[in-house]
């Protein structure tokens, strides 16, 4: 929880920065974001509903084994995930759903 009341005051550059950075006390080094959708998905979803330019950010980002932010909270976090993508429609929402691993070759939904 302090670490999304955190990130919810800082730019968007600044978040993207800290989720994108690995947790150097983890054995496989899992980013921070990968730790959020996953363990903390509804603070993780409630940053994104609020900010554009994360969602954005986190389009790019995607673990060694190809996993995005966005597989993961569909994983663990199904229904809530689905209230997001309600939530920015359209192409946003469309953008998100066809991000593919290319490892598995799989997609978000």
């Amino acid at each position: 929880e302090a670490l999304a009341g955190l990130l919810a005051t800082l730019g968007g550059e600044e978040v993207l920065r800290v989720l994108a950075s690995a947790n150097e006390l983890a054995p496989d080094k899992t980013a921070v974001w990968w730790f959020l959708a996953k363990h903390n998905g509804p603070h993780l979803l409630q940053l994104l509903a609020a900010r554009a330019e994360v969602r954005a950010g986190l389009l790019s980002l995607a673990d060694p084994r190809g996993w995005s932010a966005y597989h993961v909270l569909a994983e663990h976090h199904g229904e809530a995930s689905k209230g997001l993508l309600a939530a920015v429609g359209g192409e946003e929402a469309q953008r998100i759903l066809e991000l593919r691993n290319e490892q598995h070759g799989s997609q978000v939904w």
